[in-house]
């Protein structure tokens, strides 16, 4: 899978090993940033509904409407 395009013709430039292990290196970082980005949602769960509420009477916002909306929370 390692920077596979689907274009290749199978051939590596590294080792099965190496792919592997470069593979589960993007996991875990894949893993860990969306963790982070769950996490940073959670937290601000009430701002965030507040931004969705008001996006779905207006449907856009300027700077100021969404800066209020995410600080007065």
């Amino acid at each position: 899978m390692f920077l596979s395009d689907g274009a290749t013709s199978g051939h590596l430039d590294c080792s099965e090993a190496t792919s592997r292990l470069v593979d589960e290196e993007v996991k875990q970082l894949l893993d860990s940033a969306y963790r982070a980005a769950k996490q940073i949602l959670t937290d601000h769960r009430e701002q965030l509904e507040n931004v969705t509420r008001e996006l779905l009477i207006k449907e856009t916002l300027d700077a100021a409407t969404f800066n209020s909306l995410i600080t007065n929370s």
